[in-house]
Order: structure tokens, then sequence, then C-alpha cells
């Protein structure tokens, strides 16, 4: 007798089971997952080279532009300064590239195609000024030589310096 009430019990508890939806579970418990990012002021900048070209005897002032590239965060304000040079006895107002010898050529970058502003390296004075919008901002170097800007006699040669742009944010 025994052996037949364990059967029924099991065989109804098998009827129970299978009544029963798949996967069913007594009890749920829920948990909040919290999710952040902090966002941090950056730009980055990159340039293209400002090569005034090939030429002879200048009569004539020789321009030319390049560009910086700017891309800060959104809202970002910054400011990008210019540098003298590498060549000794260069400043400001006054950058020289130099040859294989001792001459040198003068040159200017302007922060406008006038040629008025004179770009430096004061933040808040002579450099350019800009707020960041997340995307890359094109900004127009303006170079130029003119006959005054030669130091000494001109001789057949390849100028050359080095600027840096440093970016202030």
């Amino acid at each position: 007798m025994k052996t037949r009430t364990t059967r029924k019990h099991a065989i109804a508890l098998l009827l129970v089971a299978a009544a029963l939806p798949l996967g069913a579970h007594a009890d749920t418990r829920s948990v909040t997952l919290d999710i952040s990012m902090s966002v941090t002021a950056d730009c980055l900048i990159s340039a293209t080279p400002l090569n005034f070209g090939t030429g002879s005897i200048m009569q004539n002032a020789v321009t030319q532009q390049a560009n910086l590239s700017v891309t800060c965060t959104n809202t970002v304000p910054y400011q990008v300064a210019l540098d003298e040079g590498t060549v000794p006895g260069s400043t400001v107002t006054n950058r020289l590239m130099a040859g294989t010898g001792a001459n040198t050529i003068g040159f200017n970058v302007y922060r406008d195609a006038a040629y008025t502003q004179v770009w430096g390296k004061t933040v808040g004075t002579d450099t350019y000024a800009g707020t960041g919008n997340g995307a890359a901002q094109s900004i127009p170097l303006y170079g130029q030589i003119t006959k005054t800007m030669i130091v000494g006699s001109l001789i057949p040669d390849s100028y050359a310096t080095t600027l840096t742009a440093t970016l202030s944010f």
C-alpha cells in the first residue's frame, strides 16, 4: 500500500509541475543601475605648412596662406599663440627664415587678410581667440614677405624656420 500511495503522490506532483509554465519563479528581485559620464574640456590642433614658394628678385610682396585646424569640446573658449620661430634674432614682430649661410629673410604671420594684425604669443593681446563647437574649425594664417624684410643681399638658397603654435583652453 505504501508503494501505491507514493506512486499516487508522485503522479500528482508530476501533473502539478506539468501545469506550471516553464521557468516560473515564485519571487523576483530588481535593482537599478546608474549610468554616467563626465565630459572634460579638451582640444586638438594641427597645421598645414606655410610655403612662400620659389622666387628670384623680389619686386613685390610675397603672400601665402596656411591653416590651423582646432577642434575643441563644445563651448570651450581657446586661444592660439604663435612663437617667434627657431632662427636666432627672430621676434614676434620680425620673424626670420635662415638659409644655409648667414643670410636670412624676414617674414611675418598675420591673423587677418589685410596683414595688419601680427600673430603673436601674448594670450588675449595678439593671439587668435575662438570657442569650440565640437567640430574642426579652420583658422587661416596669412604670411607675408616684403622687400624691406630682406636682411642683407638675397642669395640663392633654401630658407626655413619652424614656428610653434600653442593652443590654450
